[in-house]
C-alpha cells in the first residue's frame, strides 16, 4: 500500500497481477505461535522477497499474517506458475523443522489447482 496524492492509501497491485502464491507454515500452537515461529517466518519472508523481486522480476512479496495456528505469506504476480517456481527454488535449500505449503493459483485462494508441500521429513511433494 502507498499513499496517493489525495492522502488515501491505494494498493500497488496492478490489474494484471491477478495470480497469487500463498506459503502456509504450521505454527507451534493453534494460535499465534512463538518466537521461534516468528524467526522462521522472517527467514522465509526474506528468501521469498529476494527470489520474487530479483531480475527478471516475477511478482512481489506482500507480507504475512499469523492466526489460528498458521502463518501465511502472500506473493502476487502475473503468472502463478513462474511465481511458484521461483518461490519453490528459494525454499528448497532452507532448513525447515515444519511442513510448509506453497499454494499457487489464479485469484487465490478461491481456485487452487495444486499444493507443493515441503515436509520436514519427506522433502517436497506435489498434491492435487
Amino acid at each position: 500500500m502507498t499513499e496517493g496524492r489525495s492522502g488515501k492509501l491505494r494498493c500497488n497491485m496492478r490489474h494484471t497481477e491477478r495470480h497469487a502464491v500463498l506459503v502456509r507454515v504450521r505454527l507451534s500452537d493453534d494460535d499465534l505461535g512463538d518466537i521461534a515461529d516468528d524467526e522462521l517466518v522472517d527467514r522465509l519472508d526474506d528468501a521469498i522477497r529476494a527470489a520474487v523481486e530479483r531480475p527478471p522480476r516475477v511478482g512481489y512479496w506482500d507480507g504475512h499474517e499469523f492466526g489460528c495456528g498458521w502463518a501465511v505469506i502472500f506473493s502476487y504476480g502475473r503468472n502463478a506458475a513462474a511465481l511458484a517456481t521461483r518461490i519453490t527454488e528459494a525454499l528448497l535449500p532452507l532448513e525447515r523443522a515444519r511442513t510448509v505449503h506453497v499454494i499457487p493459483g489464479e485469484h487465490a485462494p478461491d481456485s487452487l489447482d495444486s499444493v507443493i508441500v515441503f515436509d520436514a521429513k519427506r522433502g517436497a511433494t506435489m498434491e492435487h
